[in-house]
């Protein structure tokens, strides 16, 4: 998977485009504005120690690989664990051992969309982005602005969502 899929996408298809389409024969189709979206939390990465909240890092993905969610509606609780559980154990494996999988946070997608930079273009792309073993997986991609306009943009998605991780 490249590390700058989200340019990749927003040249091929600008203005988000690709929202209205799905890109896997494993999707549920492609990701509705009333939809919840659920990002996977780890400690130490995406939390602050002191206070147990969720940091601008846990958003920082969105930048140009895509932050990968779990679309609420097509996985269930118990499902979404897993995946983080599962994440954990492969992280582990790679010597990854300061990680703990903390749970989830949650934001709408009609929220996201709705964010903008500046010049009131739209900030953030959902896609459908289903994988073989991850059917509910999609991805907040950010549109390109200037830098400082970009870092307040993922401050304001990290708003969007609760701020303290918890258990599904």
């Amino acid at each position: 998977m490249p590390n700058d899929r989200c340019s990749q996408i927003s040249k091929s298809r600008p203005g988000c485009s690709c929202e209205s389409e799905s890109v896997s024969i494993h999707s549920p189709g492609p990701v509705d504005n009333p939809e919840k979206v659920a990002r996977l939390i780890y400690s130490p990465l995406h939390t602050d120690e002191k206070t147990g909240k969720v940091t601008e890092a846990a958003f920082s993905d969105a930048k140009d690989k895509g932050l990968s969610v779990q679309r609420m509606a097509h996985a269930t609780n118990t499902r979404i664990r897993t995946i983080g559980e599962n994440k954990l154990a492969r992280d582990h494996a790679q010597g990854k051992t300061d990680r703990e999988f903390l749970g989830i946070v949650t934001g709408g997608v009609d929220s996201i969309r709705g964010l903008t930079h500046g010049n009131s273009e739209r900030a953030f792309c959902v896609y459908d982005s289903a994988l073989p073993d991850v059917p509910s997986h999609a991805d907040v991609c950010q549109t390109t602005a200037s830098r400082s306009e970009m870092k307040r943009a993922r401050k304001k998605l990290r708003d969007l969502f609760s701020y303290k991780p918890f258990m599904p």
